[in-house]
């Protein structure tokens, strides 16, 4: 289940990211631990802005020259929602 804020940008929870990233938790925790995905936390929650997500990957097609660089080995991510 993805929790979402009431003002819909605001996801809680690694699941949620996950969902929204179409990657396992496993690899959302990856990522914050090594400090490679933009996340926050609230108490003991993960949690990410949709918005930060969009932007940051805007970012890393860029950073690629316009090849879209994804989380997983399987290829290209499209943020969901």
């Amino acid at each position: 289940m993805v929790k979402i804020a009431p003002d819909g940008d605001v996801l809680y929870g690694a699941s949620a990211i996950a969902d929204f990233l179409g990657v396992s938790p496993n690899t959302i925790y990856y990522r914050v631990q090594s400090g490679s995905l933009p996340t926050f936390r609230l108490g003991s929650s993960i949690c990410a802005r949709r918005s930060t997500l969009r932007a940051w990957m805007e970012e890393q097609e860029a950073v690629a020259g316009g090849q879209y660089i994804g989380l997983s080995r399987g290829g290209m991510l499209e943020p969901r929602g």
